[in-house]
């Protein structure tokens, strides 16, 4: 048997489902960044949850900040589908609304499965995103070039620079007067850099933070 546990206190589910989260920090980083991100933060609609065992040990999480998909995690074992088919139900019954789900390939699928069985909806696959965990540097061999901060001198070529980075990578597409906007937002906070050699190479920024490190773009 397992229980469902919804959450409005943001500390207490950082409190519970952090130390699980942390045992795959890696592939677990959107929902750790997320709880650290919004932890005193009152949220409306926050979506946060937790399936626990009949001796009260954590199956799966859920956390939703509005916009943003659904991310899931679950322990991945034999008892794993019925711990997922019993969220799909419990989010069916409850009418908690999502617009995509984020999380482990083989998760999403089983949810996925059992979730448009009760709702009577058929699932698409929008991409597919890997992880890489960086577990050893190499010797640090200097490269032509230097690496600088976005400025706004960068405003001329980067929106559309943008604009094509997002078709190729077949990702929703924004305007151009988005993408300055989005650039200028980036110039203000300087989190992103360029690596030019006589002219802009790469770009690269700081994403989301979590325990033990950050993701890079």
């Amino acid at each position: 048997m397992y229980f469902y546990t919804s959450y409005h206190d943001t500390l207490l589910f950082k409190e519970e489902t952090l130390p699980v989260l942390l045992e795959n920090e890696a592939e677990n980083n959107l929902l750790i960044a997320s709880i650290l991100k919004y932890e005193y933060t009152h949220l409306e609609d926050h979506v946060m949850g937790t399936v626990k065992s009949e001796k009260g040990e954590i199956q799966a999480i859920i956390g939703k900040v509005t916009p943003y998909s659904l991310c899931i995690y679950a322990k991945e074992d034999t008892k794993c589908q019925e711990v997922l088919s019993f969220l799909a139900k419990i989010m069916v019954e409850r009418q908690i609304a999502f617009q995509g789900i984020v999380g482990n390939e083989h998760l999403i699928d089983v949810f996925s499965t059992f979730y448009s069985i009760y709702q009577n909806v058929r699932p698409r696959v929008r991409m597919y995103l890997n992880v890489y965990k960086l577990t050893e540097l190499i010797p640090l061999v200097k490269a032509k070039g230097r690496l600088r901060p976005i400025t706004y001198e960068d405003l001329y070529f980067l929106p559309y620079w943008l604009r094509d980075f997002q078709k190729d990578c077949h990702f929703p597409t924004s305007t151009l007067m988005q993408n300055f906007r989005a650039i200028e937002h980036i110039i203000k906070h300087q989190f992103a850099y360029i690596w030019e050699d006589d002219h802009p190479v790469s770009i690269a920024a700081k994403g989301r933070q979590f325990m033990n490190g950050c993701a890079v773009c």
